[in-house]
């Protein structure tokens, strides 16, 4: 039998893990949630005991809008999670893939295009689409992020104490899952509570909303890169854009409704997007549409 450090050979591994935890440390990120509009409809109308023919539609709803979610997701700058009818994408933005303002601009991107494309495949389909929020806040890493059933299993009990036990070498499952970019993520809630509010607070239908954190945040990277942030009223649109230079944006959004909101204390607005300029197309050559989707 190989040695290990005594204190932990006739206990787990879970035990070394928490006793191994890191300090406290903060990351800000940027979080994009989306959710399917009445998905609860049918079960609460029948008592949440479905028929095969509801099962069928709710199955081929969730799978047609996943299908979409995973399609934009972004390899390297986004970890994603799906929760039923709701989808998450979160960004480190300070991470060292997120090293640029185009980078947040493509991450932003696939999230203006999982919004749209979901919304396009609903409509075919006769069914109300989603609504989706943008925020910014921090992270906070400070517990484990995946448990497995090698951590329960005493040390001394094994082969090797160092190794795995002889059940996970068959069967080791995560049984806790806790991932680190989700960890008390103030703008993961700050998303999920907006979406709640809904319509009583003005955010209504299959729309795509900001909140000012995330145009704070763009100052502040704008600042960071000594690029140019943008300001402007064009007609009775508020835009917002992170500009390399004259007509060449790392992105940038066009707004057309502002609403206020106070909950529970916290004061904030929400900012309706209608159009989005990605970091790869000229202002005045394209954008991306939102107010067609419907």
């Amino acid at each position: 039998m190989e040695e290990m450090d005594g204190s932990y050979l006739y206990e787990s591994n879970l035990y070394k893990k928490l006793d191994n935890l890191k300090g406290l440390h903060f990351k800000n990120v940027l979080c994009f949630w989306s959710d399917l509009l009445g998905f609860g409809n049918d079960f609460y109308k029948n008592q949440w005991n479905l028929d095969h023919e509801l099962k069928n539609k709710i199955f081929k709803r969730l799978r047609n809008a996943h299908k979409e979610f995973l399609i934009n997701t972004i390899p390297l700058i986004e970890t994603s999670m799906v929760l039923n009818d709701g989808l998450v994408k979160v960004c480190n933005v300070d991470s060292r893939s997120a090293n640029h303002p185009d980078i947040i601009g493509l991450y932003i991107r696939g999230c203006i295009n999982t919004h749209i494309r979901i919304n396009k495949i609903e409509k075919d389909s006769n069914l109300p689409g989603c609504r989706s929020i943008l925020t910014f806040g921090e992270s906070i890493d400070y517990i484990l992020d995946n448990v497995t059933i090698d951590d329960y299993v005493a040390n001394y009990t094994k082969k090797n104490p160092n190794g795995l036990s002889e059940i996970a070498k068959t069967n080791n499952d995560i049984v806790v899952y806790n991932p680190s970019p989700f960890q008390m993520n103030t703008a993961f809630s700050k998303s999920f509570i907006l979406d709640s509010l809904g319509s009583q607070y003005g955010i209504k239908g299959n729309n795509l909303y900001i909140e000012q954190s995330v145009i704070d945040f763009m100052k502040n990277l704008a600042n960071k890169y000594k690029f140019e942030f943008e300001e402007t009223y064009e007609g009775n649109l508020y835009c917002v854009r992170v500009l390399k230079e004259k007509d060449n944006p790392s992105f940038g959004f066009e707004i057309d409704e502002t609403i206020d909101i106070e909950y529970k204390g916290w004061e904030t607005k929400v900012h309706r997007i209608i159009n989005f300029n990605p970091h790869d197309e000229k202002i005045s050559e394209f954008k991306f549409e939102l107010k067609n989707i419907s």
